[in-house]
């Protein structure tokens, strides 16, 4: 069963060395690095709409499934509750000036780019396997991340009202896994879709490995400077 791959998975081993690394909620990483996951989370949000396109017409389950995950990103139906301006509210509480969000592209880090090129890649692929092991590889991903995120960040004195991005994540992303294992489980049948599901879900474990790895990396320059 392709799903195997993905439960197998561990947060990377550099995201738990970033966190741990965290000297305190002013440490200067911590700003760093949220102005570039607002980036990733304001562009992968958009990308959702990708898999909406991909899917039958007549395929309801796995529509209502999707659009739900889309809808609950841009708030439910209300302005205040949209992701990344929850997450706009953590930036606020670092200091960053939330009007400079998010960052241009060029300035973005090239494991955050690669990431999300991945992603759309992934997305946008015509076969099933591919396209499926990269929707379930994101909701596996959050599963395992923001629990973690949310803990650590709580260790370092932000309030609820400041974390509520991650709480809120950490409540919608055990939902959304298991509707996307659900649809991986319909939708893919044969045994070349279920290949090209490994395939795919290894490719993107690397992606995000090194979406993490560039944090690491870019903090050691900047400290190094």
């Amino acid at each position: 069963m392709p799903l195997n791959t993905l439960q197998a998975l561990d947060v990377p081993a550099p995201e738990e060395a970033f966190f741990a690394g965290l000297q305190g909620r002013d440490d200067p990483a911590l700003a760093r690095w949220a102005r570039h996951y607002h980036f990733f989370s304001v562009s992968q949000a958009r990308l959702l709409a990708l898999v909406v396109g991909a899917l039958d017409m007549r395929d309801h389950d796995s529509l209502v499934e999707v659009t739900k995950a889309l809808f609950e990103e841009y708030g439910s139906g209300e302005r205040d509750a949209v992701h990344s301006r929850l997450f706009a509210r953590f930036c606020a509480a670092l200091g960053l000036d939330t009007a400079q969000l998010p960052l241009p592209s060029r300035d973005v880090l090239p494991g955050v780019l690669g990431y999300l090129q991945a992603i759309e890649t992934g997305y946008r692929s015509t076969e099933p396997g591919v396209m499926l092991a990269t929707y379930c590889f994101l909701e596996r991903s959050a599963v395992l991340s923001y629990p973690l995120m949310l803990e650590r960040l709580q260790a370092l004195g932000f309030t609820p009202e400041e974390l509520i991005f991650f709480s809120t994540h950490v409540v919608q992303e055990a939902g959304h896994e298991q509707g996307a294992f659900q649809m991986a489980g319909r939708l893919v049948r044969s045994a070349q879709d279920a290949l090209g599901f490994k395939h795919q879900v290894e490719r993107m474990q690397q992606a995000w490995i090194r979406f993490w790895a560039h944090f690491g990396a870019h903090e050691a320059q900047v400290r190094a400077a």
